[in-house]
């Protein structure tokens, strides 16, 4: 359940780079009608080489739910059309450490390198009117958000149920999804980023979890019919119970699309497997692979980059072919931002993805291979 986690950090002021090591109705989104998979990227060439070019954002029509991403079986679907995504992190885009003045430009850069959806995390302690200005930068950039409430990394078990869950989290849940419950621009709702037991890791803890994100799925779809939720977990973790707490945590009204957190390298088949079964979507929210040291130096000279650039690309073919319905990286890697004081902070990890990465020079030169989505208007 922990292997695969590691710290998330923001970057204190330093005479050299350190890292943001951060790994870290119901019947609008389920329909009995079968759905028509997306097609293979490969077919899609013409339309996505437009669609990762500047974005033009389709107008969205009125009416309950339209314009609002859904689920019919295993897709995800956009006023009854299926589609795939690709996408990249961008957690610390609301935090304060990094300048509002920032966000548009990081928005626009990585929608033009096709980059169609932004995973952030907008935490109780976040401005909620700067959140408000992001989705109007999505809106107008054709780039919507994986909406991540809250991060457990480093609480472990003991937040679930206690005063900051309670006095801070629960409130925080409320405001935001009452307020955004209109907006397209969100894609889903997710719970929270990796609940995880830390160091008190037993069959109590697992109940513990499972409860509280159906309960909070709960309260998300008591005020929100229209949008999907999403739980944030890693995965099937290692151990029989697992699995186990993965599928009946799922296996709800409620939640609507499986997250899973992995390796660039590891083929994880049980989380197909689940969704298949529970005929449920999956989004790997985060596929990290190494390619700078903790300084945010790049490894062997950036030849390590390059390669990184091949497997990136293969395994997202082997995800969309294995019906995996979004793709994003670990993590937008930004550099180094001057503050009022006149220190510097830097946005950075081992596994980032500077401007200048040769992933976005990869699928530049590979038309078909990052597939289309629906608001992404094609001239």
């Amino acid at each position: 359940f922990l292997g695969a986690l590691l710290p998330h950090v923001l970057v204190h002021p330093v005479p050299a780079p350190a890292t943001i090591l951060a790994r870290s109705a119901a019947g609008a989104t389920r329909s009995a009608a079968p759905v028509a998979r997306p097609s293979s990227p490969a077919t899609a060439a013409t339309a996505n080489a437009v669609s990762t070019r500047a974005a033009n954002p389709t107008p969205f029509p009125t009416g309950p739910c339209t314009g609002i991403v859904g689920r019919e079986g295993q897709a995800l679907v956009l006023d009854g059309k299926p589609f795939t995504f690709f996408g990249t992190n961008v957690h610390y885009l609301l935090a304060p450490e990094f300048p509002e003045s920032r966000m548009e430009e990081v928005v626009a850069h990585l929608g033009q390198q096709g980059a169609t959806v932004l995973r952030v995390w907008f935490q109780p302690e976040h401005d909620p009117e700067r959140f408000a200005r992001l989705l109007d930068i999505g809106r107008r950039h054709g780039v919507r958000f994986l909406v991540t409430l809250e991060d457990n990394v480093f609480h472990g078990r003991d937040w679930f149920g206690a005063s900051d869950d309670e006095d801070n989290y629960r409130p925080h849940l409320e405001r935001t999804v009452r307020r955004h419950k209109d907006r397209p621009e969100v894609l889903l709702w997710e719970l929270i980023n990796e609940p995880n037991c830390a160091g008190n890791y037993d069959q109590g803890c697992l109940d513990t979890i499972k409860g509280w994100l159906r309960g909070r799925a709960r309260e998300v779809k008591a005020i929100d019919a229209c949008h999907l939720v999403s739980t944030g977990m890693i995965g099937v973790g290692n151990y029989e119970r697992d699995l186990t707490m993965y599928r009946r945590t799922h296996r709800t009204e409620e939640i609507d699309v499986l997250s899973m957190h992995k390796r660039v390298d590891e083929r994880r088949d049980q989380e197909l497997e689940v969704a298949s079964e529970l005929d449920l979507p999956l989004i790997l929210g985060e596929v990290y692979d190494q390619a700078y040291d903790k300084s945010c130096t790049p490894l062997d000279g950036g030849s390590v980059r390059d390669r990184r650039a091949e497997r990136i690309a293969d395994n997202l073919r082997d995800a969309l072919a294995d019906g995996v319905d979004g793709y994003m990286l670990w993590v937008h890697s930004e550099g180094g931002i001057e503050q009022p004081d006149g220190s510097t902070r830097y946005f950075c990890s081992i596994y980032g993805y500077e401007r200048d990465d040769p992933l976005w020079r990869y699928f530049a030169d590979t038309p078909g291979l990052l597939p289309p989505v629906p608001w992404r208007a094609v001239p």
